[in-house]
């Protein structure tokens, strides 16, 4: 009886959709005559029923879509008849029920939206960042029509051109639950589709718990629930550009933890006490139990730190702590993985609207009172991606289902070709800009390549100039990889144009090894040789000055590098060796600990990693700083990760500066240089 109730009330609610679409056929007739096309409207599904609320919020959205594609999409009708069509283009408005929601789609059979078009302007915008743009799909390029300011249109008419239309459909559809999205075929036409809600009243929800809190997610935005166990964690959650990711049938997907988003502190639930206990670890794919406590295990001198749980022998790890509980979630565009403390059910709500003084947050869509009294928010999908800055991950980003976590990260190289049968990796890092160059453009001078750069001659070397590597292929046009090595800018000479690959570094990366090659690495299927730039630089410019100025420096006569990656352990301290440093290696920062207090005497610096397993490199960092005989030894963090939280974290905890790995240009330069600031600085008081 109940539940017909509800439907009866419900359905007085309900109006057809027809309402708002009759008015488009005088709207499209005008435009038509004002723009001289010739355009038939096709309107299908009238009888569809949606909530009047949402009908009402319908209409300025479907007036900017119609518009644009009355004034965009459709060519004239001499351009119709140039390509082979009929004078009069077609705009057709369609409404569904599929899977308890209601699509809208305004389809038109016009010219298309050009991928490379959205390119190129979203490169000369400069809002976004080009190494993102380039490694982004057709697909992914076609929802920048959605950003803020972002128009193809060449001139402005008082139909559209202001960029602003669209991003006006995107933001009054996010606020009633609704997404859009676009595809397109050059030439064919443009299908944009609204998905909404058929009700806003009464919504079907997941209820979950997050430190403490309930909230809420629509059942429509959610593709699955998965609750992965900790065996399974370090194969499926990966950082890549320095962010989590998670595998998801075989694809890379962007992760993220919502009380990282809504700054509420990590905690965990008990399994036998279901007390709340803070959670420590740095990062989800760390599924031990809190790093702090494995630490002190072993770091008998070491203070207690705060907030340390007791643990049990006999539940050593707390296997059910370890398990990640995922919300894999689409907001229109792309799937991503939202980390929650604990599943609670599911349940039919009443939504309310936000206060004035929560509508400023992006990341509510409303709330609801639930069953026991108490107060729960409703999460909005699209709000959450814009404020934590997600973005589909690429074709760019390559994965392996053998993939193993203790191995390393997924890190951003360049892959070049010197010829078709010779690839090599460069450290994506170390790369400040790629320059397309005509072959007849570079100038040989004294045996040596150069070429024009910004007012000034930029030295050019090829791979080709080293012992066993064949002749660089001459084409027509050349990329040049532009660097920076000791405040001056390099050229490498490649024959193609480099793609970005997210890559693993394992171990073994480092069998193949000789000179300026530091490793090598599978791409598609093929060996590369991993490119060390310092090196190069150093073997094919031997007689550059800034050699000279460097063997004349003070330097440390001992230096403790720690890492738990062999491959970079022992890339950078032969490195290092290389240029007259005396290094010992720490697998960790436990086991540095235990070198820095029997020999700490011997040490004049520190190179760390920041994410390793026992004692990570902030940590570490913190327990040198609280011994008084290591206040002055300089710290350098060496890592993969250029987040700005946790650069911020390192410095924090007392790290004299922050490298990214494989910056070698800067390596040398900034070792000499903190040993000589650390030198000069009067002790600290402690």
């Amino acid at each position: 009886i109940t539940s017909e109730i509800q439907m009866a009330v419900m359905g007085t609610r309900m109006q057809p959709i027809g309402k708002a679409f009759n008015k488009f056929t005088r709207i499209v007739r005008d435009l038509a005559r004002s723009l001289d096309k010739k355009i038939t409207l096709r309107i299908i599904g009238q009888e569809v029923e949606l909530d009047k609320s949402i009908i009402e919020a319908l209409g300025d959205p479907l007036v900017h879509l119609v518009r644009n594609s009355v004034d965009h999409g459709l060519e004239t009708p001499s351009e119709r008849r140039e390509n082979g069509k009929d004078e009069t283009g077609t705009i057709t408005l369609k409404a569904s029920h599929q899977a308890g929601m209601v699509f809208i789609e305004v389809i038109d059979d016009g010219r298309g939206i050009d991928p490379q078009k959205v390119k190129k302007k979203a490169l000369e915008t400069g809002n976004f960042a080009p190494e993102k743009i380039e490694r982004m799909k057709d697909k992914d390029l076609l929802r920048l029509i959605f950003e803020p300011g972002f128009s193809l249109a060449p001139k402005v008419t008082e139909i559209s051109g202001r960029g602003v239309g669209m991003d006006v459909v995107h933001s009054n559809l996010s606020r009633y639950g609704g997404v859009i999205d676009v595809e397109s075929n050059l030439g064919q036409g443009t299908t944009l589709r609204i998905r909404l809600p058929l009700t806003l009243a009464v919504l079907s929800c997941i209820t979950f718990e997050v430190g403490g809190l309930n909230y809420l997610l629509p059942q429509n935005n959610i593709t699955e629930l998965m609750q992965i166990p900790p065996f399974e964690v370090k194969t499926r959650v990966h950082l890549v550009d320095g962010r989590h990711a998670l595998n998801f049938r075989d694809k890379l997907i962007p992760l993220i933890r919502l009380s990282d988003v809504l700054t509420i502190p990590r905690s965990f639930r008990d399994p036998e006490t279901r007390a709340r206990i803070p959670d420590r670890r740095f990062r989800l794919h760390d599924r031990r139990a809190n790093q702090w406590q494995a630490a002190q295990e072993r770091l008998t001198d070491a203070e207690e730190p705060k907030g340390t749980v007791e643990r049990q022998d006999k539940d050593r790890r707390f296997p059910r702590r370890g398990a990640l509980r995922v919300a894999i979630v689409n907001n229109g565009s792309f799937n991503f993985g939202l980390v929650v403390d604990e599943f609670i059910g599911s349940e039919e709500i009443v939504v309310k609207p936000l206060g004035k003084y929560l509508k400023v947050n992006p990341c509510y869509a409303g709330t609801t009172i639930q069953g026991n009294g108490k107060v729960a928010m409703i999460l909005d999908l699209q709000g959450l991606t814009e404020y934590a800055g997600l973005q589909p991950i690429g074709q760019g980003y390559v994965f392996s289902s053998n993939f193993d976590e203790d191995k390393g990260d997924l890190e951003p190289f360049f892959v070049v070709r010197n010829s078709p049968k010779e690839q090599f990796a460069i450290a994506r890092d170390c790369i400040q800009r790629v320059e397309l160059v005509e072959r007849a453009n570079i100038q040989v001078l004294a045996n040596r390549r150069a070429m024009e750069y910004e007012g000034k001659l930029l030295p050019l070397l090829s791979l080709e100039q080293l012992n066993n590597i064949g002749p660089l292929q001459q084409n027509e046009q050349m990329f040049v990889l532009v660097f920076n090595i000791a405040n001056r800018e390099v050229g490498l000479l490649v024959s193609d144009m480099p793609s970005v690959e997210y890559l693993l570094l394992g171990d073994e990366s480092h069998s193949i090894a000789d000179g300026p090659v530091i490793g090598s690495v599978l791409v598609n299927g093929q060996m590369s040789s991993v490119l060390d730039l310092f090196l190069l630089v150093n073997e094919l410019c031997p007689d550059w000055d800034v050699w000279k100025q460097l063997a004349k420096r003070e330097r440390p006569k001992s230096i403790l590098v720690v890492d738990d990656s062999k491959f970079y352990r022992d890339n950078i301290s032969g490195f290092l060796k290389t240029w007259g440093f005396d290094v010992s290696t720490a697998t960790d920062g436990l086991d540095a600990i235990q070198l820095l207090e029997t020999q700490g005497d011997q040490f004049d610096m520190v190179l760390t990693d920041i994410e390793m397993p026992n004692m990570n490199g902030i940590q570490l960092t913190q327990e040198i700083r609280k011994r008084k005989q290591f206040g002055q030894l300089p710290i350098i963090a060496i890592s993969s990760l250029d987040a700005g939280e946790m650069i911020q974290q390192a410095y924090t905890a007392g790290v004299d500066k922050y490298l990214i790995k494989l910056d070698r240009a800067s390596l040398v330069n900034h070792v000499l240089d903190q040993f000589e600031e650390k030198r000069s600085e009067p002790v600290r008081s402690l």
